[in-house]
């Protein structure tokens, strides 16, 4: 008679066909395929969160820096209009960027001055923007705008509630 235990009891103890082995290899082949799938999302979701912050981050610094700065651009506006206004072109150019004066020289904005030229500026009121864009530009060109630069439109009043349109960079 034969005194060896059931052949459950012998896959149980690991002495049976060996095929316990077999399927411990492949559970650990499964598990490390299972961890480097796991791996690999953990990090792509990672790479999102990353972007999603990164793009919302910017996006709300945009506009409290737009908020900030709208009263800063249109006080320079309005500057500007009443200096042309006064003919004072010297304060007027002063006001002009760096890149702005190399494009424009004085003598072009004093031409704006004369002649029919000059109903863009008399009798004006005030400025109102109605929209205000405000970003960072790098370009090799040295013409191009460089920096912080704002893209405004809006609308100027002048006395008699004439109104006309405004477009800046």
């Amino acid at each position: 008679m034969d005194n060896s235990p059931p052949v459950e009891q012998q896959l149980e103890q690991g002495t049976g066909s060996g095929m316990d082995e077999g399927s411990s290899a492949a559970a650990k082949k499964s598990r490390r395929k299972t961890v480097v799938v796991v791996a690999i999302a953990a990090a792509l979701g990672l790479c999102l969160c990353v972007c999603v912050v990164a793009g919302g981050w910017s996006m709300l610094t945009g506009i409290i820096r737009g908020a900030l700065e709208r009263d800063d651009v249109t006080a320079v506006i309005d500057e500007f209009m009443q200096a042309m206004e006064m003919k004072d072109a010297d304060a007027a150019y002063a006001l002009f960027s760096t890149r702005a004066q190399r494009q424009m020289p004085q003598s072009g904005l004093e031409e704006g001055l004369g002649g029919n030229n000059y109903v863009l500026f008399e009798g004006y009121e005030s400025v109102e923007l109605t929209h205000f864009a405000i970003n960072a530009a790098f370009s090799t060109n040295p013409d191009a705008p460089q920096g912080t630069v704002a893209q405004v439109s809006g609308t100027v009043a002048y006395q008699g509630e004439i109104r006309g349109s405004l477009t800046a960079v």
